[in-house]
């Protein structure tokens, strides 16, 4: 240990003060005991001129009345209560006392006053004064608990001993040890019966203090470990019985790799201890790990946590496993109170909130994080708390839900030696609290490496080389290897180890004649192996507990718990993110902005909304902009949690509640942007019609993208990988959304239809533009009056106008001047596909007329070539005509429908205001491309029907299942007709719902795996 000169002269001063109050006969004594003090604790050589400031010190003291010595005495141990640690303050009063044990510490008012300065009780002065007296009871008389003697007695016969009890016969009443307190220092003293040696310095008589990974020997090479002893000193080891891990020859190959995983791992360790996992890269560290936690399953042997299968029993992880990653598992935007909460929230269901936040704060000031609680985390390149911090925090989510195992993936990875001390102490003291910890560490330093009970060493190709104690590790490959001074494992001097030999050593290449290094080892993997199984003993361990001792009872959350707790997580660490805010603020308000400056059109003149020619394009720019906003605030939301998603699996927690919180999330998130952009986009371009209709279109479109995002986000694991292929996803949706390639253009010729092409019906762009357009053009406060009217109108003067005489046209061509020598038409088959469209367009307006056109000599079979005649052709002509008489009235009585409402608007706005309303509130561009306006054609022949190409927003679809041509007025579902609009939506939802199910059982993921293993890539 070291400290200051002051400390260390108020130290000297103590003993002084200790000398002056002995009997003058005794203070030899004490002065003897300084200059071990300084020798053998603080490491000192050169003591000569702290013994002459002792001396001085002791010499002025000499004089004082005893009542002056008293309370100088608790002055200076008052002063140092505060500059030295508690087992320091103990380890300082136990010299006090061992410097003149005859004088007794009852008696001498000045071990009081210390005592009393540094809050010990008295019962510590008497049990030291008796540990450190010559009368010491080997025999165990009157001996308590903080007592403990080796000794060789069956259990029966030490059943009620009051002291502690280690049973080895070959250091019986060897040496004895005392315990100051739960928290203090230990204490060890020789007797006479043969030489001993503490961590390889010879130790014959006197008190020693026994430090964390001390070894306790003999001459005839016995050794007890210090975790021996705290194990017989653990309140654990009397009381409860502790959980059993055991592998039996676990055994575990990675495809495509025979050589590499686990080979035929056989152990057995109880809780209390603290078990190293050490090996080179490619040693297996990480797959025993994973077999441990139930990631991987063995492909042979078994893995029993108190005789139950750990891999087939899912519960029985979830209620006693814990798993700390080496990665950090913390959000980042969280405070370290918040993360601590949440996970207990998670771990701990059946605990009131209020008992929740007590035991968080409890756990964090034990670990002495208090101070920090209200911190943001931040991430590993952006601290705002240390990395020792950190690694605590990390430990941390899993001792709050106190599991009795926990396993620890390499807890020092990254860390100061300093704070690597700090935390394998915390596993320690988790151990000692009777849990069963496991760490795969790498490169311990001396104090770290000892603080282990047990050693797991694995070679390459995972191939265990070791399964015992870690100081007898360095004794037992110094031994294989044949290295002078092979029973050593400690500096003779000082007491370190050097971990770094156990590579060194087994990892030594040979030499060749030059004496150059080769590749080749001396001892290969196998072979330590097969030593390793030739030299170790299976450990006799009780039997594991009955299940009904065990924790396994631990179920989880109720599921809208999970929810709760999911969604605020995700929630506070979003907005607690100013990153993310602004740029969930800013992303829609600039592209509204940009959208609707751009839309508008040119500047200078006025703007009259009737004539901004760039409204569609705005209108599909905007569904093209929610996909991506959707796309973009879900791309990262389950790959940032990614890992904590890992450690959280042996909680068992639903998967579905954690997808539920992100819908919620996303939901709020996606309204909220697109509410943004619509204000803005909307309001920049005067759009009057209902701005909540627009919202609620470009709403579904985000959120269905955000679908689309959270698929990638579970799929790919790379962040970068997710946002590349955001613009690949947007490609389809532009190109198949509506107007940049006409969808007329992708239907097969002899389609018959004009609907919207399959590979488009499941991009959200063309649902959400689609929907945009007919709401707009429907719904505008100036159409809306008599669009139902100007709509049949427009129909009814297509089909007397346009179709009727292309049905004559139909009618006519099998009697084409164009015949040849037999009077057969020169393209008879032509001919015979006209006949048959015939039929079918005279059964379509059948259905506007009413009129029935089978029956009076004309039916189905006179319409083939070989039996249309001129008499048929007539008969058809009369049908058209009928037709034509019965559709006219009704276009005039709709037409005058409309004029009356027209002029009624007018009358009551007057000309110049009813001109005012349609220039603010109907576009010319919209009603353009709903009309089909600009088409070339206004019907052309496709399959066996005529198909029109205009009038889009007027023709009603045929089909009964959804399916209809762009910009229909509305969707059939059956008997029933929904307005696109709203069908548009339901269909963005549905495609929601169906995106979510298929992210609900990770449809993408295993279709990927699937593809893999056919393609063996």
């Amino acid at each position: 240990m070291s400290m200051t000169e002051i400390v260390l002269n108020a130290l000297l001063n103590l003993f002084a003060l200790r000398a002056a109050s002995a009997p003058s006969n005794l203070r030899g004594a004490v002065r003897k005991r300084v200059g071990f003090y300084l020798r053998e604790h603080l490491g000192l050589d050169a003591i000569g001129s702290y013994l002459e400031l002792y001396d001085l010190t002791l010499d002025l003291q000499n004089e004082a009345p005893s009542e002056l010595l008293l309370s100088r005495s608790a002055a200076v141990a008052s002063g140092l209560r505060t500059q030295l640690p508690r087992d320091e303050q103990i380890t300082i009063l136990a010299m006090l006392l061992e410097a003149a044990p005859e004088d007794a510490p009852s008696e001498n008012e000045v071990l009081r006053a210390v005592a009393k300065a540094f809050a010990v009780e008295r019962q510590f002065l008497v049990g030291y004064a008796l540990f450190s007296g010559a009368s010491f009871p080997w025999d165990g008389a009157g001996l308590d608990d903080r007592f403990l003697l080796p000794t060789d007695a069956p259990p029966q016969e030490t059943r009620s001993s009051p002291f502690r009890i280690l049973r080895r016969p070959q250091f019986k009443r060897a040496f004895a040890v005392f315990r100051a307190e739960e928290e203090g220092p230990w204490f060890i003293r020789a007797s006479s019966r043969g030489a001993l040696f503490l961590d390889g310095i010879p130790f014959d008589g006197g008190i020693r203090r026994l430090r964390q990974g001390s070894v306790v020997s003999n001459r005839q090479r016995n050794r007890i470990h210090f975790g021996e002893i705290a194990a017989a000193f653990s309140a654990l080891s009397a009381t409860a019985r502790p959980h059993i891990l055991e592998g039996d020859h676990l055994d575990f190959r990675y495809d495509g790799a025979p050589d590499t995983g686990l080979h035929d791992f056989s152990f057995s360790v109880r809780g209390g201890e603290l078990v190293a996992i050490m090996g080179g890269s490619g040693s297996g560290k990480s797959t025993l790990l994973s077999l441990l936690t139930g990631k991987l399953r063995p492909r042979s042997g078994r893995l029993l946590l108190d005789g139950r299968d750990v891999a087939g029993d899912a519960m029985l992880r979830r209620g006693i496993l814990g798993y700390v990653p080496q990665d950090d598992l913390l959000f980042e935007d969280l405070t370290v109170f918040e993360n601590l909460y949440y996970s207990a929230r998670l771990g701990l269901p059946d605990l009131p909130d209020a008992e929740v936040r007590r035991r968080c704060e409890r756990m964090l000031d034990g670990l002495n994080q208090l101070d920090v609680a209200h911190i943001r985390v931040g991430s590993p390149l952006d601290k705002t708390i240390s990395g020792g911090q950190r690694k605590r925090l990390n430990i941390a989510l899993e001792l709050i839900r106190e599991p009795a195992v926990l396993l620890v993936d390499e807890p020092t990875s990254g860390l100061s030696s300093a704070d690597s001390l700090h935390v394998v102490s915390l596993l320690k003291a988790q151990a000692a609290a009777g849990r069963l910890v496991v760490a795969v560490i790498h490169q311990p330093s001396s104090d770290v490496y000892k603080m282990f009970d047990r050693l797991w060493m694995l070679d390459t190709g995972g191939r265990p080389i070791y399964d015992g104690n870690p100081l007898d590790a360095l004794v037992h490959f110094r031994s294989a290897s044949y290295r002078a001074g092979e029973q050593e494992y400690a500096c003779p001097r000082c007491g370190n180890v050097n971990p770094e030999q156990l590579f060194e050593i087994v990892e030594e290449k040979t030499v060749d004649e030059r004496g150059f290094p080769t590749k080749q080892r001396k001892v290969s993997p196998e072979q330590w192996r097969l030593l390793h199984l030739k030299t170790t003993l299976p450990a006799a361990l009780p039997a594991p507990p009955t299940p009904e001792n065990d924790e396994t009872n631990l179920t989880p959350p109720p599921l809208r718990e999970q929810f709760a707790v999911f969604f605020l997580r995700t929630m506070k660490s979003r907005l607690a993110n100013r990153i993310y805010r602004v740029s969930a603020l800013l992303q829609p308000l600039l592209l509204a902005l940009a959208a609707g400056l751009l839309f508008r059109g040119s500047w200078g003149g006025e703007y009259v909304f009737r004539n901004n020619n760039n409204l569609p394009g705005y209108f599909f720019i905007s569904t093209v902009i929610a996909v991506f906003l959707g796309m973009a605030l879900s791309a990262d939301e389950i790959n940032r949690d990614r890992k904590i998603l890992e450690r959280e699996r042996l909680l068992r927690l639903s998967r579905g509640a954690y997808l539920a919180s992100k819908f919620a999330w996303l939901l709020l998130a996606a309204a909220l942007q697109t509410g943004i952009y619509t204000l803005l986009g909307n309001g920049l371009l005067h759009i009057p019609s209902s701005g909540f209709a627009t919202w609620a279109i470009l709403f579904s479109t985000a959120y269905c993208a955000a679908m689309i995002g959270l698929i990638l986000s579970d799929t790919l694991s790379s962040s970068s990988a997710i946002h590349i292929l955001i613009p690949v996803l947007l490609a389809p949706q532009i190109m198949l959304g509506g107007p940049t390639i006409p969808f007329d253009e992708l239907l097969r010729k002899d389609a018959g239809n004009r609907n919207v092409p399959l590979i488009a019906e499941i991009m959200p762009t063309r649902w959400g533009y689609e929907a945009l357009m007919v709401e707009h053009y429907r719904n505008n406060p100036f159409q809306k009056t008599f669009f139902h009217d100007e709509t049949r109108e427009k129909w009814f003067d297509f089909l007397t106008g346009v179709y009727i005489p292309e049905v004559r046209g139909l009618a006519s061509y099998p009697f084409s001047p164009t015949l040849d020598i037999a009077g057969i038409p020169a393209d008879a088959d032509k001919a015979g596909r006209r006949l048959k469209i015939l039929r079918n367009e005279l059964d379509y307006l059948e259905r506007f007329t009413g009129l029935q056109w089978r029956g009076e000599g004309l039916n189905d079979g006179d319409l083939v070539l070989e039996r249309y005649t001129r008499e048929v052709q007539r008969k058809v002509m009369a049908r058209l005509k009928e037709a034509e008489a019965v559709l006219k009235p009704l276009r005039e009585e709709t037409a005058q429908r409309r004029v009356a409402t027209e002029d009624a608007l007018r009358g009551m706005l007057g000309h110049k205001g009813f001109e005012e309303f349609k220039n603010r509130s109907f576009n010319r561009e919209v009603e353009k491309q709903l009309l089909g306006i600009s088409a070339e054609d206004a019907i052309v022949i496709s399959g066996p029907r005529l198909v029109p190409k205009v009038l889009p927003v007027v023709m009603e679809p045929e089909s009964r299942f959804g399916r209809a041509h762009l910009f229909a007025p509305f969707k059939r579902l059956g008997d029933f007709k929904v307005q696109t609009p709203f069908f548009n939506i339901g269909v963005l939802w549905l495609l929601s719902a169906l995106l979510a199910a298929a992210l609900r059982t990770r449809l993408v993921p295993r279709a990927a795996t699937l593809f893999r293993r056919f393609t063996g890539r």
